[in-house]
């Protein structure tokens, strides 16, 4: 094993685990690589305890940061760095864990929870983060995002990480068949329940008769918030001209155009609550009264519950309005909330703090944006 570690072939091995890193997450998101890296990088402790191992899985942890997430998150990429590299020390920490353990079955559970209590860490730390967590690479497995009613992302996160430890740990004790066949049976018997649950939850509870549907609309809009000169200077500077502030409302008034024709999609799809993602309806004051005129007409028009994010400012103004602003069947404003649980630099007007919610015949709804739970 030792001579392994030292030869040509390591090195290899240390690329393709970087290689499948990179692309479990953000710009290269292939959700079966997320259940492999973390299986590699245990591997890697397996085949050798220095601690020239914690060096490596915390040097792919930093750079595939930077790579995965640079552009998605928009952070100066010295910011980026920083924060790659406080992340890569706190994520390195279950595998020491690991490989100062004796590996027993209750390690790769203390592992997994390990790694799990870590992530809601980050979370409560710098909230934007949490929207970075793996679970979120299992967006098309329907049947294993169900575990989220009942314990959140973080089910899944703890199911990623053991499975890894697990494997590991059945190779590693592969000799003593009698001894691992009844953990194998607790293992397998969990992944079963959870499929199981997620089975009965999406085809016959999400279809029962007191379900409804749900949607969610989205439309690209960092890259013109960060790239487009005329709207990033609208936005975020005081040194725009009249002809960036003419430029950004006609361009922004493409993207609310899109945005209302996905909602009515959606409608006539069959979807009787919609949302819009968090800050999708950038707009000007000036505009904002005409754009929440088109979300009143067509909530009416197709008989839903329309919940609208803006991104509103007001020329010359710091601080900018990240709010939701929502309306009945009738047409209706019957809510209006500004996000409380700001980020780090963020530049908004901090709410209230006190959720908006609104009785509707499918059950109570209070809208909030992004990292508010971290505060509320």
């Amino acid at each position: 094993m030792k001579k392994f570690f030292k030869n040509k072939y390591f090195s290899v091995f240390i690329i393709l685990s970087f290689l499948i890193y990179v692309m479990s997450n953000g710009e290269w998101c292939v959700p079966i690589f997320a259940w492999i890296y973390p299986i590699l990088f245990l591997c890697m402790i397996y085949l050798n305890h220095t601690r020239k191992v914690y060096l490596i899985i915390s040097s792919i942890y930093a750079i595939g940061f930077v790579v995965q997430f640079g552009k998605a998150i928009g952070m100066d990429i010295k910011i980026c760095i920083m924060v790659a590299v406080l992340l890569s020390f706190l994520k390195v920490l279950p595998y020491i864990y690991w490989s100062k353990s004796k590996m027993r079955f209750q390690d790769t559970i203390i592992f997994a929870s390990i790694m799990v209590s870590i992530e809601y860490i980050i979370y409560l730390i710098y909230p934007i983060l949490g929207g970075l967590s793996d679970a979120y690479t299992q967006y098309q497995n329907q049947y294993l995002l169900q575990i989220v009613t009942v314990t959140g992302i973080y089910g899944i996160t703890f199911l990623i990480y053991w499975t890894a430890a697990m494997v590991i740990w059945i190779w590693n004790n592969k000799s003593k068949k009698e001894y691992i066949r009844k953990y194998i049976i607790v293992y397998g018997s969990v992944i079963g329940l959870v499929f199981v649950y997620g089975i009965v939850m999406f085809h016959f509870v999400g279809n029962s008769d007191k379900s409804v549907m749900i949607a969610g609309v989205t439309v690209p809009i960092s890259h013109l918030l960060n790239d487009d000169k005329d709207i990033y200077s609208t936005f975020y500077t005081n040194t725009f001209t009249d002809e960036n502030i003419t430029n950004t409302r006609n361009k922004l008034s493409s993207v609310a155009d899109e945005l209302f024709l996905k909602t009515e999609w959606e409608a006539q799809a069959g979807a009787k609550i919609v949302f819009w993602s968090e800050l999708n309806g950038a707009v000007l004051k000036q505009d904002e009264d005409m754009l929440l005129q088109r979300a009143s007409d067509m909530a009416r028009q197709e008989e839903i519950y329309l919940i609208v994010s803006l991104l509103v400012k007001t020329p010359y103004e710091d601080l900018k309005e990240n709010k939701t602003v929502a309306f009945n069947p009738q047409g209706e404003l019957i809510s209006e909330y500004f996000k409380y649980g700001r980020s780090i630099g963020e530049l908004c007007q901090k709410g209230d703090g006190i959720l908006k919610s609104f009785d509707t015949e499918y059950g109570r709804i209070a809208p909030f944006i992004c990292s508010d739970m971290a505060f509320l």
